[in-house]
């Protein structure tokens, strides 16, 4: 046991000190915590123009000392407030403000969990009604939501106020107490967390049973999770066939248009060449005329009126 809780406290800390700790915008956030160890971060969000610790300089400050009259982090506040003369000041929480618009339009309060951050109604649990902040619901609340699983549960007909944790250590609960009804969890296979809250008393005579509501939950989630599965299969199946369809009609599409172009190009030619050829005859036609109007200039006087074709005769004056 000893061993197992010197590698989780070793993990622990590995994972602490493997964390950022550097501001990002919601977008470089995305962006650089998609992956890898990352991808395990939490963020913690704080108002533009927030205070910033006194001491540390790297945290949001959550706590103001009027003795001191410093703005502090959390963990600064403990480590200066712990002993001696300070142990005895007067430390208030400090708290986002809270504009007029987020009182009355919105309804706002601050989160029920870190008692800092603006909590928005929309980002509320679901399960047990607690009005959190985005990064508290995001990342803490579901270690000690006290329905975690309740509305999965309602949606399988199941009660949604059966217990889902250990009642002394939040685990993943495993038996039940036959008379109390109290859910408990094993510790390698014994009911360590069922023997403390039954050694005194008439709780010692207590009996416990197996609890197989998470059992049955999970194996119901599993099917749905696994029908979810095939459905989006079949969904991107359908999509990739309509995608492929698209793009055979775009490439028909095109064929079409390409054969129009060269059909229309074939006319345009052929259109050419006419317009080319009666212009090379209309120019032979001028040269002929001018070669005959010239060949009988030169002839004599009475030749050339016989060849000469006779005048043109005016209706209109007669």
């Amino acid at each position: 046991r000893l061993a197992a809780y010197h590698g989780a406290l070793v993990a622990a800390l590995a994972e602490d000190a493997a964390k950022c700790a550097d501001d990002y915008c919601a977008d470089c956030w995305a962006a650089t915590h998609a992956r890898g160890a990352r991808a395990r971060h939490a963020w913690t969000g704080y108002a533009a123009n927030a205070s910033v610790c006194a001491l540390c300089e790297a945290d949001v400050a959550r706590r103001r000392c009027d003795e001191c009259g410093d703005d502090l982090c959390v963990a600064c506040s403990l480590r200066i407030h712990a002993r001696g003369k300070r142990a005895r000041h007067a430390v208030v929480a400090l708290r986002e403000p809270l504009s007029d618009f987020q009182l009355n339009a919105l309804n706002a309060s601050h989160c029920q969990a870190c008692d800092y951050a603006v909590a928005d109604p929309a980002h509320g649990c679901t399960l047990c009604g607690a009005r959190l902040c985005e990064s508290c619901l995001l990342f803490d609340h579901d270690a000690v939501c006290a329905k975690r699983g309740g509305a999965r549960a309602a949606s399988m007909g199941l009660d949604p106020d059966l217990p889902t944790k250990c009642a002394v250590c939040g685990r993943r609960p495993e038996i039940r107490c036959a008379q109390c009804g109290e859910v408990y969890c094993l510790w390698m296979g014994q009911p360590r967390c069922f023997r403390q809250r039954h050694v005194k008393g008439k709780r010692a005579d207590h009996e416990y049973v197996p609890y197989t509501l998470l059992e049955g939950l999970e194996r119901r989630v599993a099917a749905e999770d696994a029908a979810e599965a095939d459905r989006v299969a079949a969904r991107r199946a359908e999509q990739q066939r309509a995608a492929a369809e698209f793009l055979a009609e775009c490439e028909r599409q095109e064929a079409a248009d390409r054969e129009h172009a060269a059909l229309v190009d074939a006319a345009a030619e052929e259109l050419l060449r006419e317009q080319l050829r009666l212009e090379r005859e209309s120019r032979r036609g001028r040269h002929l005329r001018a070669f005959w109007r010239g060949l009988v200039s030169l002839l004599p006087g009475a030749l050339r009126r016989s060849l000469s074709p006779p005048p043109r005769r005016d209706y209109r004056r007669d």
